[in-house]
């Protein structure tokens, strides 16, 4: 009867806007199930639903209004249609299958060399370190901790993992020696592969890590086993295919940033990694340009945007990816001019850099014709100041995705940008924006948690059911990001809820502020949080790094506490104070470390 009523008003639903209210005879429970089925598709026989859509768009306000009214879980869907997500592909399978696509063509150029490697290299590369793999007793959920800036024995690691049947797990290069202990610690890993630069500091952490059996070096180091001789075999050995489930079974396990507390592992599995690279292949999303695009790569690999949204799905659409291991002004920029990528990946701190190092002037950038920003919000202003010193012609388009959802889960298009924004949610999944305190249901324009479901969330916190459960809930993923939606249902990240300052019970977002210090001609940087005030309850407090020719003083504190004043409501203002900085404490992702900044206060 339950699932009768729910064909009956799914069916009506289809029809006319009118129809709709047919609804009023069926409970909420039976309302959210049709709307739910819907969205998976398992009604047969259904019609038009590109007009469904279209109908259901146009009365949005109404319609969601009135299942929110009787207490549904209303949620945004993609306004785009559904992809064919396959369910059973493992990660390797699917990109060493792309990769052969593309045969004898440039797949990766080491930046600093000129170096370059075909696919078909690559494949055989990741064949043969997997077979060395196997023959090291490495297999079947074990986990291979990478130690690494970025480099093409890194890529060629995970995809060998795969096929080898384990888990990698990636960590930041600038870990302390303690803080790699508790890492590879946390996830017990055996294999551990580390480029000779961090070899000193590796072994230093690796006295207190039981589990690790086997070290493999990026380049040469006396008494270790050196990447290279994983090379020298055949590949005939290679690990038996292991039959899997993979919506269930882990293949990556990146840490989460740790800005807000400590670094937890996160689980994604081949389902999840495997959606989100076809989800980011799309018209609406990246979508690269075998044979004609060209990405420089200098986000970090151990950053799941730098991982996958980046790497991996450069690889499997058939574009040269240029690989820099790390971040140098002039290496960048000679980088741009010796190889004219046509994409850059970028993150806050590096489009600060483009808008105002002076050097970014005596280079061309004619062509860039597309710049992604992520990873932390990007005020309007500064992609403005980007376009118009680079090239008025690109387009900078600003997206958002966390490491627990594999990342991508909004991007603007290319034909309808918003930078103001980081877009429509994409294929297959759907948000909706909450009270953080109760939970209710919250509607366009309204200020709220935003959570999160798809194919490309998370499976949890490795070994941390608690944080796990906190996070996911019915199925959906609380994000512990503050924004709205627009009419369009454009995504606007307001802040972090955790990083949110409570002033006399109103709330004020550090992103706000730091976003309008940097439009003052003397600021280069600035980070704002909040100090406990006796009256205010916090006050907000301003870090700023001066640019060059402008030196710290009273009064130029007193004139950006004015020049923030006049442009905000009063319980905005910067109550607690300038205090500044030779430079603002980040994490390798752009993300400002502001419990450093709480710890110096």
């Amino acid at each position: 009867m339950a699932a009768a009523r729910s064909s009956l008003l799914a069916r009506s639903l289809l029809a006319t806007e009118s129809l709709i209210h047919q609804a009023y005879f069926c409970d909420s429970k039976h309302v959210v199930e049709c709307l739910s089925a819907f969205q998976r598709r398992e009604f047969s026989g259904l019609q038009h639903v590109s007009r469904w859509r279209s109908e259901c768009r146009k009365s949005s306000d109404r319609w969601r209004d009135y299942f929110q009214r009787r207490g549904c879980s209303g949620f945004v869907p993609s306004r785009f249609a559904d992809l064919d997500l396959p369910d059973d592909v493992q990660l390797h399978e699917y990109m060493l299958n792309e990769m052969g696509r593309y045969g004898d063509a440039t797949a990766i150029i080491d930046g600093l060399t000129g170096e370059e490697v075909s696919f078909s290299k690559m494949r055989t590369m990741i064949m043969k370190v997997a077979a060395s793999f196997a023959k090291m007793d490495f297999g079947r959920g074990d986990v291979a901790m990478i130690w690494s800036r970025n480099n093409l024995e890194y890529i060629v690691t995970m995809l060998a993992v795969s096929v080898a049947g384990g888990i990698y797990s990636t960590v930041n290069p600038a870990y302390t020696p303690d803080e790699l202990t508790k890492a590879v610690n946390q996830v017990s890993a055996s294999l551990f592969i580390v480029s000779s630069e961090l070899l000193p500091s590796a072994e230093v952490a690796l006295k207190q890590c039981p589990s690790v059996k086997n070290v493999i070096v990026i380049g040469k180091a006396d008494g270790y086993r050196a990447f290279s001789s994983l090379l020298e075999g055949d590949h005939s050995q290679l690990p038996r295919k292991f039959d899997i489930d993979c919506k269930n079974t882990v293949i990556s396990l990146p840490f989460s940033s740790g800005t807000t507390g400590l670094p937890k592992g996160v689980m994604l599995t081949h389902h999840n990694i495997v959606s989100n690279i076809i989800q980011s292949r799309t018209p609406n999303t990246f979508n690269y340009k075998a044979n004609d695009d060209c990405v420089l790569s200098v986000l970090p690999f151990f950053h799941i945007y730098g991982q996958v949204a980046v790497t991996l799905v450069a690889l499997a659409s058939g574009i040269k990816l240029i690989l820099l291991p790390r971040f140098d002004p002039r290496t960048y920029l000679e980088s741009i001019k010796k190889y004219s990528p046509t994409l850059l990946h970028n993150v806050p701190p590096l489009m600060l850099f483009l808008a105002k190092y002076p050097l970014v002037e005596k280079y061309d950038f004619s062509s860039v014709h597309c710049i992604f920003t992520a990873a932390a919000p990007c005020g309007e202003k500064l992609m403005h100041e980007v376009s118009e010193r680079l090239n008025k012609n690109t387009a900078i388009r600003q997206g958002y995705g966390l490491t627990e959802t594999s990342p991508l889960t909004h991007l603007n298009p290319l034909t309808a940008n918003k930078q103001h924004t980081v877009g429509p949610i994409i294929q297959n999944t759907k948000f909706k924006i909450i009270d953080p305190e109760t939970g209710t249901l919250l509607g366009q324009g309204q200020v709220g948690e935003m959570v999160i479901s798809g194919p490309q969330v998370m499976k949890g916190y490795y070994k941390n059911e608690k944080a796990t459960n906190e996070s996911i809930v019915d199925g959906w993923f609380h994000t512990g990001d503050v924004g709205y939606y627009d009419e369009d249902e454009y995504f606007v990240i307001v802040d972090r809820m955790k990083e949110l300052i409570k002033v006399k019970g109103f709330q004020v977002a550090p992103a706000e502020l730091e976003a309008l210090l940097v439009t003052h001609e003397a600021v280069a940087d600035a980070a704002v949080i909040g100090k406990p005030d006796e009256r205010l309850g916090e006050a907000p407090v301003a870090y700023v790094v001066l640019r060059p020719n402008h030196k710290p003083s009273d009064n130029m504190s007193k004139q950006l506490q004015a020049y923030v004043a006049d442009r905000v409501a009063p319980f905005k203002k910067l109550a607690g104070g300038i205090i500044f900085r030779e430079a603002i404490p980040k994490s390798e992702s752009g993300k400002i470390l502001r419990k450093i900044l709480r710890q110096q206060l």
